[in-house]
């Protein structure tokens, strides 16, 4: 358990690095872009995720769960490689595509791997030390993509992602001797599943919206790269912070507590446009990045608690699934809604979504 653990917490935080040091650097490889096709480019991440997130449940449910945290760390290193390396747009959002194939087999394989070897009662603190893990990657990241050129974090990135890879061969092999791995179909008639993986859905829809454009909203209100970069460094600080003590509150209280996230991101996260100041934009940034913290690891505990481990590569790359579609949902189309609206109007709709998934978890899950 614990080498398992270890070796998953590194390859998830590396990908997290990567994840976190392109929120301020993509709008400076791509410089003098509309708001639509910059989110069409962070989009990229969460499109290859969906396009690819059934074949990758499949292995990993049926032929090896190391193979797939392998080739995602794989992936992951040569896109770095490439974003270090080119100036091309096109160019550009292929090696985004290919740094979210690496994304969705790292967290599929990696969090099957875990939930394979834990004991139930400790779900929420063994998913606390991987969203930490998580976190911790997000929290150098933004900082990384502040260093020098915009292209050096990302060069950096590929050596680490090359390190994990070579960590990643002592996971254990093969996949648990159980019945077939069902099918997204099967699980659909589990009401529970599906409402869990629309709290994943609502979440990284705010996420992708303010990972996407928050960042070039605060440009054109006077903040700098270095300014942008510390604030994300300093939310993700707090998201880590807070996972291993709400992995601990699930297993005392249950999955509810992620309605409490869910109604405070849906408060915060207008404030970003709606306060006057920058300063107090940058404070509710942060809040909101902070209080959505409470949503995922009591989310992908219970989702964890539910399924047997045939199902697990299955239900984890269905999490991911809606990751990607929430992150694609929230940074193409919250570009469509900034164009056409406002930054505030888009984040009002997605705080109305956080409220009605709140009402959703309150009403649903209360007996689990």
């Amino acid at each position: 358990m614990g080498r398992v653990l270890f070796i998953v917490c590194t390859s998830v935080f590396v990908e997290a690095m990567g994840y976190g040091a392109a929120v301020p650097t993509l709008p400076l490889l791509a410089p003098h872009i509309s708001p639509s096709v910059l989110g069409l480019l962070f989009s990229m991440h969460a499109l290859a995720a969906i396009v690819l997130f059934f074949p990758i449940s499949w292995v990993c449910d049926h032929v090896d769960r190391r193979i797939v945290v392998m080739l995602g760390l794989a992936c992951f290193s040569l896109a770095s490689l490439g974003l270090a390396t080119t100036s091309s747009l096109w160019m550009l959002f292929l090696f985004r595509a290919l740094q979210g194939a690496g994304g969705i087999s790292v967290w599929t394989g990696g969090l099957a791997l875990v939930l394979d070897v834990m004991a139930q009662r400790r779900a929420g603190r063994t998913m606390g030390y991987i969203s930490a893990a998580a976190g911790g990657g997000t929290i150098v990241g933004p900082g990384l993509g502040a260093l020098g050129s915009p292209h050096l974090p990302f060069m950096l990135l590929a050596v680490l992602g090359a390190v994990a890879l070579v960590m990643s061969t002592g996971l254990p092999g093969g996949v648990p001797r159980a019945a077939a791995a069902s099918t997204p179909l099967k699980l659909a008639h589990e009401v529970p599943v599906l409402v869990l993986l629309s709290g994943v859905l609502a979440l990284t829809l705010v996420v992708g919206m303010v990972e996407a454009h928050a960042p070039s909203y605060l440009y054109a209100f006077g903040a700098s790269v270095h300014v942008v970069g510390g604030m994300f460094v300093v939310m993700m600080a707090l998201y880590t912070l807070i996972q291993l003590p709400v992995g601990a509150a699930f297993d005392r209280a249950g999955v509810l507590i992620a309605v409490v996230g869910l109604l405070g991101g849906a408060v915060l996260a207008p404030l970003i446009v709606l306060l006057p100041t920058l300063t107090a934009k940058m404070v509710a940034l942060v809040l909101t990045g902070t209080v959505l913290g409470v949503v995922f690891t009591p989310t992908i505990a219970a989702l964890g608690q539910l399924v047997p481990s045939s199902h697990r590569g299955m239900v984890m790359g269905l999490g991911n699934l809606c990751w990607n579609v929430g992150y694609f949902a929230g940074s193409a189309g919250g570009g469509l809604l900034i164009e056409h609206i406002s930054l505030a109007g888009a984040l009002l709709v997605a705080s109305l979504v956080l409220v009605l998934t709140a009402l959703l978890y309150a009403i649903t899950l209360k007996a689990y």
